[in-house]
């Protein structure tokens, strides 16, 4: 069993993870032994297709899924505490978050 996509859904992917233009890039702001450094990071290019074709994949073969559910919810904290750093302008640990 295989799970197929239509042409059309499938174009539309490929039009949107096309490359993020400079002007979009991240800023990665860090500190190395006292140094303050603070570059432009160009983004992964990632795809959620893969993701969920894997979690099919272990559904019907019932495998183990690769990503497990603690690394999502370890995933939505460091999220959180990048947000709440960002809002109060302040490093925020993990386990400040819940």
């Amino acid at each position: 069993m295989s799970l197929r996509l239509p042409t059309s859904y499938i174009a539309l992917m490929v039009l949107f993870l096309k490359a993020e233009p400079e002007s979009e890039y991240g800023l990665l702001h860090t500190e190395k032994d006292t140094k303050i450094i603070r570059e432009k990071v160009k983004s992964l290019q990632g795809s959620y297709l893969g993701y969920y074709d894997a979690v099919y994949k272990s559904i019907v073969s019932n495998q183990p899924i690769a990503v497990t559910t603690e690394n999502g919810i370890n995933l939505m904290k460091i999220i959180a505490a990048a947000i709440k750093s960002s809002n109060e302008q302040k490093v925020i640990t993990l386990l400040e978050v819940s």
